[in-house]
C-alpha cells in the first residue's frame, strides 16, 4: 500500500468530458437512464434539472453522481477505496452514454480528472496534532525561509496554488468543519480527521480529436495519471 493511500482520509474524484452539442441526448434521456441503471445499478435515483440528467445512489449525501447534458457529462465518486476502479466505472458510464462508438463525438473540448483529497500529516514520523503544526510544516517545506514579506500580523492560513499547461493544483492546511470541506464534499464529516492537508488537483486536455472509444479512454487515463502522480508527490514531500 503506497503512502498516499495510507494517509488519504477523504477523497472525491470527478471525471468530466465536454463536447460539441449532441441533440440526440435530449431525445434519448429515458433510454439513457435505463441503460446507465443497468450498467451501474448502485446509481438508481434520477431527476431532471433544466433538461439535464442527474443520477445518484441517494439524494442525501450521495457517494456516486452522474451528470448528462447536451455538452457535458461527468462521473463523480466520493470516498472511494480504489481510484482506479473509479476510473473503470467512469469509462463504463461513458461507453454506455455513447453506445460504444455509435454516438461518440470526434472532438472533445475538455477531458479532465479532478481529484480532491484530505490527508493526515505524518511528517517527522508523527501525526500533526493541530492545524498550526501542519501550517508550520508546509511553510518550512514550501515557502522561503525567512518568508520574504515581513509584517507584524499573525498568519492565520494559506494555500499554495500552482498552474501548468494541463491544469492546476493547490494545497494547504485544513481543519474539520471548514467551509472548503463543505463546498467540496457531499458528506464533509465522514472519515475527516480533526486536521490535515487538503489537496485539489484538476488535470485536463483541451480540443482533442479521437477516432474511437480507446482514444477517449487514453485521454482520461492520462488526466488520471497526472492527478494521482501530483497527489503522490505532494504527500511524499509533505511527509518526507
Amino acid at each position: 500500500m503506497n503512502q498516499q493511500t495510507n494517509t488519504r482520509k477523504k477523497s472525491k474524484i470527478i471525471f468530466e468530458i465536454r463536447y460539441p452539442a449532441q441533440p440526440w441526448i435530449f431525445d434519448n434521456r429515458g433510454a439513457l437512464i435505463e441503460k446507465i441503471k443497468e450498467k451501474l445499478p448502485a446509481i438508481e435515483h434520477w431527476e431532471l434539472r433544466n433538461n439535464d440528467i442527474i443520477m445518484v445512489d441517494k439524494f442525501d449525501k450521495p457517494k456516486y453522481q452522474i451528470v448528462v447534458t447536451l455538452k457535458r457529462a461527468s462521473y463523480i465518486e466520493e470516498d472511494t477505496s480504489d481510484l482506479e476502479k473509479s476510473l473503470e466505472s467512469a469509462l463504463e458510464y461513458f461507453n454506455v452514454l455513447f453506445q460504444g462508438e455509435a454516438r461518440l463525438p470526434k472532438t472533445f473540448t475538455r477531458t479532465a480528472c479532478r481529484l480532491i483529497t484530505v490527508h493526515e500529516v505524518t511528517a517527522e514520523k508523527r501525526k500533526a496534532k493541530s492545524k498550526e503544526h501542519i501550517k508550520q510544516i508546509l511553510m518550512d517545506k514550501y515557502l522561503a525561509n525567512p518568508f520574504p514579506v515581513e509584517i507584524d500580523i499573525p498568519l492565520n492560513d494559506f494555500r499554495l496554488t500552482l498552474t501548468h499547461e494541463n491544469g492546476f493544483y493547490y494545497f494547504g492546511p485544513v481543519t474539520k468543519g471548514e467551509k472548503w470541506l463543505k463546498d467540496s464534499f457531499s458528506d464533509p464529516d465522514k472519515h475527516m480527521p480533526e486536521q490535515g492537508v487538503g489537496i485539489d488537483i484538476d488535470s485536463f486536455a483541451k480540443e482533442s480529436e479521437v477516432s474511437d472509444f480507446k482514444g477517449l479512454e487514453s485521454l482520461l487515463d492520462n488526466a488520471f495519471t497526472i492527478s494521482t502522480e501530483i497527489e503522490r508527490q505532494i504527500v511524499d514531500s509533505t511527509n518526507g
